[in-house]
């Protein structure tokens, strides 16, 4: 991180905020040498960590849906595997998860930092010679694993039991707490520890004792951090909401974990308040972007699931924040579930079944149909998803919105109709730039005007190119 960069992102903090920022470094550096290993989380061997409900949900999968499932693992037990438009080198089937597959970068075919480097030590904003360090967190998420614990529940596939354990032990081996870039942000450690949870979940008593061991061991130490580090002041955006809902979720599945109770104590109320917060009553997400918003739902609605499932749900209200967001997703939505690209998208998902996912937001308000037990409020996407057996989502689309509707708090006003016999979407933007201090993931498009032709953009949101490199055209990108 250039000195520019810390003298930008300190104008926008509060001193509050800077005096959490000085405590944060020194807990960092006093981590080093201390807390790293995986010893000190091995808690021995122990119960399967399973979020109730879920094997069942997925077990009762339909025919389409099934045969997606079969086609994500084969793709992955063929060795490929893309993301953020990036294909990865194809390994063989007989070397699918070497050590060195997590510090991969797809595109520069260089390696961060591994077992070498402490993970604060490693300056990945902007990084000039290895590239975007998104692209090895989006592996590093082990998220292709889900369809293929999936794949484990509805087959029974030896073959593919035996690639989820592989892959778990190499990144159990490579990635040691606290050393290299797969725990640098607690994001990328909340998507991973869901990951875990659902293999966990789906697999079940399929998996060995020692790979249980493994999981739970990984689980701890994820909560650890996950605690300890967590995103506040003007992070206190969708990250903080990942991070409270992975705590909330290993706290369901491992209530024998030390602090458990007291962990989904905490993480339920402020998982409560956020959704207050980050959704605002209209329905429209705080930091703007559909796609941001429709993560910050899927994770809630997650969390909420479990926890129903457990016997002690989320106070009912978080319901009406969830139908307000669907609903708003319907009015932006087409007859197929496209959305407009309004801020930031950076394809990140939460329950995840492979391949690049065109109709995220749409998806995931069907999604929360199911989990309200109500008919679609829009359009459902034809492409079927891992979440849509989790939350049992309603088979059949919503009505195409049409008229005029404002949303007030969001400040957005959306025209949908005919114009001259095209199908015409007009969106205009008279809201906040974004949510929080630095308006995050909005893009500075105050007063901006949207609009479609028949399904074609006519006037769109430049966005911001990439987001830990790009260099000049990222600069022109969020210039303009």
């Amino acid at each position: 991180m250039t000195l520019a960069w810390y003298i930008s992102r300190l104008r926008s903090m509060e001193r509050g905020e800077v005096a959490h920022r000085i405590a944060e470094k020194a807990k960092k550096y006093l981590a080093r040498n201390r807390l790293e290993g995986w010893q000190r989380y091995d808690r021995g061997s122990g119960p399967l960590p399973a979020l109730a409900g879920l094997a069942e949900r997925v077990a009762g999968a339909p025919r389409k849906l099934r045969e997606a499932i079969a086609a994500a693992a084969k793709e992955t037990l063929s060795g490929k595997f893309s993301a953020l438009g990036v294909g990865w080198p194809r390994r063989m089937p007989g070397d699918l998860f070497p050590q060195s597959l997590w510090w991969l970068d797809p595109v520069s075919q260089s390696l961060w930092p591994g077992t070498d480097a402490y993970c604060f030590d490693i300056a990945y904003r902007h990084e000039p010679n290895i590239g975007d360090i998104k692209y090895v967190w989006e592996l590093n998420r082990l998220q292709f694993l889900q369809g293929l614990a999936a794949h484990v529940l509805l087959t029974g596939d030896r073959r593919t039991l035996a690639a989820i354990e592989t892959a778990l032990s190499s990144w159990f081996n490579a990635n040691p707490p606290f050393r290299g870039v797969a725990w640098n942000s607690g994001i990328e450690l909340a998507l991973r520890s869901i990951s875990l949870l659902i293999v966990a979940s789906l697999c079940g008593q399929a998996l060995s004792p020692q790979t249980v061991r493994q999981i739970r061991t990984m689980l701890i130490a994820h909560s650890f951090w996950l605690a300890r580090y967590r995103s506040l002041f003007s992070s206190a955006n969708n990250h903080f909401v990942a991070e409270s809902a992975g705590l909330l979720l290993i706290a369901l599945a491992m209530p024998d974990m030390p602090n458990a109770a007291l962990i989904e104590h905490r993480e339920r109320a402020i998982l409560t308040q956020e959704l207050d917060k980050q959704i605002a009553a209209d329905g429209v997400p705080a930091e703007q972007s559909p796609s941001y918003g429709a993560f910050t739902i899927e994770l809630v609605a997650l969390a909420a699931l479990a926890a129903r499932h457990a016997g002690r749900p989320l106070p009912s209200r978080l319901g009406q924040r969830f139908e307000a967001f669907a609903r708003y997703i319907a009015w932006l939505s087409d007859a197929h579930g496209n959305v407009p690209g309004i801020g930031d998208d950076d394809e990140g998902r939460v329950i995840v079944l492979g391949g690049r996912e065109e109709h995220y937001p749409a998806s995931v308000a069907t999604a929360i149909a199911g989990f309200l037990s109500v008919p679609a409020f829009g359009p459902r996407p034809n492409e079927p998803q891992l979440r849509d057996a989790i939350f049992d989502a309603p088979a059949a689309s919503g009505r195409i919105a049409s008229g005029i509707r404002t949303f007030p708090e969001g400040g957005y006003t959306i025209f949908r109709g005919s114009h001259a016999g095209r199908d015409t979407v007009l969106l205009i933007d008279h809201g906040p730039l974004g949510y929080l201090r630095i308006a995050a993931h909005g893009h500075a498009d105050a007063l901006a005007i949207l609009m479609s032709l028949d399904g074609e953009p006519l006037f769109v949101d430049n966005g911001t190119y990439l987001y830990h490199s790009g260099g000049a055209w990222r600069d022109w990108f969020r210039s303009s």
